[in-house]
């Protein structure tokens, strides 16, 4: 048969999970493939189709008209629906995909765009179903049945492709949405292993979201049942049915319901204002179609009022929980995810067959990791059985038994599981019987073990998100023998799986447990030895925080960033550990070492309620006056951070006072820029003027390079709000001069940023966008998110002002998405700002007048009053807006400018293209 040249429709095809079937059924699968090529070649050949390329079991076919290659895939389902095929590969499901277009023909094959295209809808379809792309479908007869599935992004193709889905006679299932890019915000954990099995399970608790009328959905089950895997396969499935988003947030490690909020904030990427709640901004950005997945619910399942008001202020939003109880709150569905499926094993059965049940299925993926030469036999396979069958199908407990298999044959873990399982039946009876059972594959894993690794095991439970060699040494080594080797010990817990290896900076191990072996290690440790470690622990952290200290400020700024970000589960472990025993002076030293860590990354939830907590204590061993004079300076300007001025104030002049009567000058000098600080922020310039003149002074006594950089900086600010720029631009280049020579990078950025003010301020725009550069890029070394968004802010307004709109709209957007990231509230509004000024210059009123309303709401929000001459943001422009829109309409685009989600408001400024580049 001639091969169709020129407009050719092309149709593929493929076996779905063809791979997983010949690795486990591999005898049939030869038959079945000889029965599946047969089949599909004598459907291509009736509907003139050729077939140019097979690979495997996939089909390449050409047709000289798409209404043939339509009828050829219909013709093709239906006669593999209706065929008998073995019962262990039943279903056989095969994904096709037409798509019409131009192609090179060379020799017996065909080249071009047009193939990839219909490769990549290809592997966007399911088993059994057939797509179409938009070119074909504008092909064929109007009575042929498709269903809409509307407009997708296909990997590697830039354009969006409009696809159909074909309807046929023997269609059996409807099948979840395509796999294609989208527009889709996601946060699901990379999996690195593939999901076994759970085909019910996904496509019950599917259904279940796919339920208008349910809104929640909690995993029931013990720990140990996957109920984690199965919620990121659920939305990483389900990412086409949420199209703002699918958000995961592990709870793992939230014990207090107060967390619970901050945790997921965290999570999905928003963060508190001082003057707004956390909860309020949670409510506004979820407000979208988007699937909330909350795992490890079952510690704080007191938190369920949360979620019924997320779910009653957000009506779009869908909430996935896994936990180890319901949360009995209404609307709640509970979904009870039980063990993977186990075999009653008989010798009929051979290893192939075996793999139909996921937790053998299971096992030997596991095993394999461990060992890749492992294969089930007709040996091992009533012992790999057994085992499973022992395990009640629990996936950790089997992942567990697995790690073994390098040492242990099945057969021999047969015995020693058997051995384990007799001596730790029961339990406590308030626990249910599946919890007790993954109790005894932990307990298995522990008893395989000497004393010097149970020791050690215990011993590293006292860590909170990992831990380093080094703090395992320091903390756990003094209680060991001389004798033992730590590192021979640990490195036998992580061959085990008892122990996970990351690597972090420098490429310095580090190791994490998982948590519910971690709870199974805490449970393990001696009481008498709990207090002692624990006070290690925080002896070690507080240590820590204090060698970084100064490194927050130098040339090794960006290094100890990292490192403490690393470290902040541990730093507030042992910083609430040292309140709460009353440690007081190591709290006070720890606030001290770590509060300009905290101004950087924000404060967690517990960190504000521990640095509350120790400001109420009632102090029976006063801290040192150098102690308590250094922590209330840091504590009063996470203060002013915070909005409160008044609070701020206070606790900078008892600083004050402890630091006159020590005479230390650093400290005086500490306090006078703290309550300048708050001063300036209440609008009291002169004050601020004279405390940091008298702590200028005090710098230039001392010699303090650093401090007399800051202090000058602050000066220069000043000087700025009272018009000086004169003075400002001499002070701020000071400033710079002295935070080069220290290196800090953070501070350069903003003196660089600061000097661009003042050129911005004297209209000297190229030198400003010179200087705003320069800011952008120091941040950039540091990772700055913040400071990179503010410096792009700043070069989108020079552009402004020198009518390149088209690079104005490019920076505001770039700016934008930094600001929306860290729910950066002022910085959102600026842009949108500017981005209306530029929607304005090109006549695009409408968008402006929408974008002008939400700014100015939100700076009101602010209390900050827009000058009416301010070139961005002017009462001018506002008025033309009216004129050309006409009252009515300003009034309706205004308004929606007001009411609409923010989300969307930022989505419509993000999509702002430009035209013109010059006036």
């Amino acid at each position: 048969m001639q091969m169709p040249t020129g407009t050719i429709t092309f149709l593929f095809t493929d076996i779905e999970e063809s791979t997983r079937r010949w690795q486990r059924f591999p005898d049939i699968m030869k038959r079945t493939i000889a029965r599946h090529d047969q089949l599909l070649h004598a459907v291509m050949h009736l509907h003139g189709g050729v077939v140019f390329k097979t690979v495997g079991d996939a089909f390449c076919v050409a047709f000289s008209t798409a209404g043939h290659a339509v009828q050829a895939a219909i013709d093709a389902q239906n006669a593999l629906a209706a065929e008998p095929w073995a019962l262990e590969i039943t279903p056989l499901r095969v994904r096709i995909a037409v798509h019409t277009g131009e192609a090179e023909q060379r020799e017996a094959d065909y080249f071009g765009q047009t193939l990839n295209h219909v490769a990549r809808l290809l592997s966007a379809a399911h088993g059994g179903q057939v797509l179409l792309t938009g070119s074909t479908h504008a092909l064929i007869e109007a009575n042929i049945p498709v269903v809409d599935l509307g407009v997708h992004f296909l990997k590697d193709i830039q354009q969006p492709e409009h696809i159909f889905q074909l309807v046929y006679s023997h269609q059996s299932i409807q099948f979840p949405p395509i796999k294609t890019l989208g527009h889709r915000r996601q946060n699901l954990p990379l999996q690195l292993t593939a999901f076994i099995g759970r085909e019910q399970e996904l496509t019950a608790i599917s259904q279940l979201l796919g339920d208008q009328q349910i809104r929640l959905v909690t995993l029931i089950g013990p720990g140990g049942t996957g109920k984690t895997r199965l919620s990121i396969q659920v939305g990483s499935l389900l990412a086409e049915s949420f199209p703002d988003g699918v958000y995961f947030v592990e709870l793992a490690t939230v014990r207090d319901i107060s967390s619970v909020i901050p945790t997921i904030a965290q999570a999905i990427g928003v963060s508190k204002h001082w003057n707004l709640s956390l909860l309020d901004l949670l409510k506004e950005h979820l407000d979208a179609a988007i699937l909330l997945i909350l795992d490890n619910f079952e510690q704080v399942v007191q938190a369920g009022a949360f979620i019924t008001e997320l779910l009653l202020a957000c009506p779009q939003l869908k909430v996935l929980i896994s936990s180890r109880e319901a949360l009995h709150i209404d609307g709640e569905h509970e979904y009870h995810v039980s063990p993977l499926r186990v075999p009653f094993y008989d010798t009929s059965q051979s290893p192939q067959e075996l793999l139909r049940w996921d937790a053998i299925a299971l096992f030997l993926q596991q095993a394999r990791a461990i060992k890749p030469d492992f294969e089930l036999t007709a040996q091992n396979a009533a012992a790999i059985v057994e085992i499973c069958c022992r395990l009640d199908g629990l996936p950790l407990a089997i992942e567990l038994a697995a790690a073994r298999i390098n040492i242990l044959p099945p057969q021999a873990m047969l015995k020693r599981i058997s051995h384990s399982l007799k001596l730790l039946t029961g339990g406590e009876r308030n626990r249910s019987e599946r919890q007790r059972t993954l109790r005894n594959a932990i307990a298995w894993s522990y008893d395989l073990l000497d004393q010097n690794e149970k020791q050690l095991f215990a011993q590293l439970s006292i860590f909170a998100g990992g831990c380093t060699l080094e703090a395992i040494e320091q903390i756990c080594q003094s209680t060991v023998s001389k004798e033992v080797d730590i590192f021979n010990v640990l490195h036998s817990l992580l061959t085990k799986s008892l122990i996970q290896q990351h690597e972090q900076i420098d490429e310095e191990p580090r190791f994490e447990m998982l948590t519910t072996i971690r709870e199974f290690a805490q449970e393990t440790l001696a009481s008498e030895h709990y207090p002692p470690l624990r006070e290690m622990h925080a002896t070690y952290y507080l240590e820590l925080a204090e060698q970084a200290e100064p490194g927050l400020i130098g040339a090794e700024q960006k290094y100890w960033m990292q490192i403490l970000k690393t470290e902040q589960e541990n730093l507030q472990l042992a910083f609430s550990w040292s309140v709460q025993h009353l440690q007081v002076e190591a709290g006070l030293r720890m606030v001290s070492a770590l509060w300009r860590f905290w101004l950087i990354v924000g404060q967690t939830e517990d960190t504000k309620q521990t640095l509350e907590e120790l400001l109420k204590l009632d102090i029976q061993q006063p801290p040192s006056m150098r102690v308590k004079a250094r922590a209330l300076h840091g504590m009063g300007i996470l203060a002013i951070h915070q909005g409160h001025l008044q609070q701020a104030t206070h606790l900078a002049e008892e600083a004050l006072a402890l630091s006159l009567h020590l005479q230390d000058k650093e400290l005086i000098s500490r306090a006078y820029v703290t309550m300048a600080d708050a001063a300036l922020h209440q609008g009291a310039i002169q004050q601020a003027t004279s405390l940091l003149e008298k702590s200028l002074h005090i710098k230039q006594e001392t010699g303090d390079q650093r401090g007399m950089a800051t202090l000058l900086n602050n000066l220069g600010n000043v000087a700025i709000k009272q018009g000086k720029l004169v003075d400002a631009a001499k002070l701020h280049a000071e400033s710079l001069a002295l935070f080069e020579k220290v290196g800090d990078e953070y501070a350069i950025a903003s003196a660089f940023n600061n000097l661009g003010d003042v050129e911005k301020q004297l209209h000297h725009y190229e030198q400003a966008a010179l200087l705003y550069q320069e800011g952008l890029k120091h941040s950039q070394a540091l990772d700055y998110t913040i400071g990179i968004a503010i410096s792009q802010a700043n070069l989108a307004e020079i552009a402004l002002y020198q009518h390149v709109y088209d690079q104005a709209a490019t920076l505001y957007k770039q700016s934008l998405a930094l600001f929306q990231k860290q729910d950066d509230r002022f910085g959102i509004a600026t842009c949108l700002a500017g981005l209306a000024q530029v929607a304005f210059t090109d006549n695009q009123f409408s968008l402006a007048a929408h974008l002008f309303a939400r700014a100015q709401k939100m700076y009101n929000q602010f209390n900050k009053m827009v000058q009416q001459e301010d070139p961005v943001f002017n009462g001018q422009a506002i008025q033309t807006l009216e004129d050309q829109l006409g009252e009515v309409s300003f009034t309706a685009y205004w308004q929606a400018g007001l009411t609409d989600k923010l989300q969307q408001v930022i989505a419509d400024a993000l999509s702002i293209t430009i035209q013109s580049k010059m006036p």
